[in-house]
């Protein structure tokens, strides 16, 4: 389904970009 996949990469961006910034600090 669209709706889930959208989802999905907003989680898997949302994530991303927490490692990033508990890396940098």
């Amino acid at each position: 389904e669209p709706g889930v996949f959208g989802f999905v990469q907003f989680v898997d961006l949302f994530d991303a970009s927490e490692a990033q910034y508990h890396m940098n600090s």
